[in-house]
């Protein structure tokens, strides 16, 4: 009986293993047909891009470094290494159309990452959460995935999310109350699917910024209003001098009238276009580190 017990366990590790066989070559390698094991190792170990290409065309990643070497499965049969370190344009040429899936492999070394060609898509930040990314460009791409939560571990001197097609954007500013950018720009995005917070508190820290932008977002008077005074919370403590700040476009004019600050010092309850017209005049004589410009819709 004891052998009998014994053949049937083997059996049946053998159907088991027969079974994971099947579900890896039907995945081309991957492990994704074991109750989402492979989807879990693919976000650590791979990023997960595509290119969309309507004929012979060339695809540009504008800049991709990393502290380790990294290869690129371009998804047509070709493969490259990119060495450590490299900060470069990296092109390839696709011989026809398609749309194509790229690997990255170690992903979780990438520090700068520049994806502009709108041939690309399919960014997920969850991929690069745990990174210290330095540098963020993000403009054009298609079917992407953008959380501020997984940004958490970033140092970003430069940091840009704008002029994304639909896909799904949630950005909150309490993400990024660690960070010191010098450049800052969430602009002319979309509004399904998609979330813009700003925490009362975050932009405050910022003092080294010349460059603040979160116009085009159909934001409210009362977080346009928030916005400039946070960021004038820091204006005595600024180490920057000029620099723009948009608020403008389609988001709601800032309360009250473009003019002096009817008194000092400003507060959170001051009027959000006499708040704008300190950070550029400072009649309350805050700051030696003025704004060249501050554009608010009217």
């Amino acid at each position: 009986m004891r052998r009998v017990s014994t053949l049937l366990i083997l059996l049946a590790l053998l159907a088991l293993l027969a079974t994971c066989d099947a579900l890896v070559v039907a995945d081309g390698g991957g492990l994704s047909g074991l109750s989402g094991l492979g989807g879990i190792m693919g976000s650590s170990n791979i990023l997960n891009l595509t290119a969309t290409t309507t004929g012979a065309q060339t695809v540009t990643l504008y800049e991709l470094n990393a502290r380790e070497d990294m290869v690129i499965d371009w998804g047509d049969g070709a493969s490259e290494t990119i060495a450590a370190e490299t900060s470069s344009n990296i092109d390839h040429a696709y011989s026809g159309a398609g749309t194509y899936d790229i690997r990255i492999t170690n992903p979780q070394s990438i520090t700068e990452i520049d994806l502009r060609d709108s041939k690309l898509g399919g960014l997920d930040t969850r991929q690069l959460a745990g990174n210290a990314i330095t540098y963020f460009y993000i403009t054009a791409i298609t079917d992407s995935t953008i959380d501020s939560s997984d940004m958490a571990s970033w140092t970003p001197t430069y940091w840009r999310l704008a002029g994304m097609p639909a896909g799904t954007y949630s950005i909150d500013s309490s993400d990024m109350s660690g960070w010191t950018p010098t450049n800052w720009w969430l602009y002319s995005m979309p509004s399904a699917d998609s979330s813009y917070t700003f925490a009362s508190d975050t932009m405050r820290n910022w003092t080294s910024a010349t460059s603040i932008l979160c116009n085009d977002l159909g934001l409210l008077q009362a977080t346009v209003d928030a916005i400039l005074y946070d960021i004038y919370a820091g204006f005595a403590s600024r180490t920057a001098s000029n620099g723009t700040i948009n608020v403008g476009g389609s988001n709601a004019a800032p309360s009250g009238t473009y003019q002096a600050a009817s008194a000092c010092p400003v507060t959170d309850g001051t009027d959000g276009k006499e708040v704008a017209h300190e950070l550029v005049n400072d009649g309350c004589g805050v700051s030696a580190n003025h704004w060249a410009t501050v554009t608010i819709t009217n």
